[in-house]
């Protein structure tokens, strides 16, 4: 069965486990690239899949910067939500998510 695609947004799944990116993980790549004083957007798709896990975690915009890309795509696939249902029955529903990033100088 293929996923449900749609605009969905995170509010309408029971979030159990949301983490953010790890602060400390995306500064050590800032100051490793020389960045300072830069707003970054990242938008990453990803499924819920029928057990609340998420799956097919992918970026759809990137910063332009793979390593803080993939920060973003580990944290996504941290995320754990309670099934989407329809019909009393959990199905696969995809969504994104999107990020604004900024690093300060």
């Amino acid at each position: 069965m293929s996923p449900r695609r749609r605009p969905a947004t995170l509010g309408e799944y029971a979030l159990l486990h949301k983490p953010d990116p790890p602060e400390h993980r995306l500064a050590s790549i800032a100051r490793e690239a020389g960045l300072a004083d830069w707003t970054f957007v990242n938008r990453t798709t990803f499924c819920v899949e029928v057990d609340g896990t998420t799956g097919a975690v992918k970026t759809l915009r990137s910063t332009g910067i793979p390593r803080i890309d993939a920060v973003v795509r580990d944290t996504v696939d941290e995320w754990r939500f309670s099934p989407f249902e329809v019909d009393g029955k959990p199905v696969r529903v995809c969504s994104e998510a999107r990020f604004d990033l900024r690093f300060p100088g």
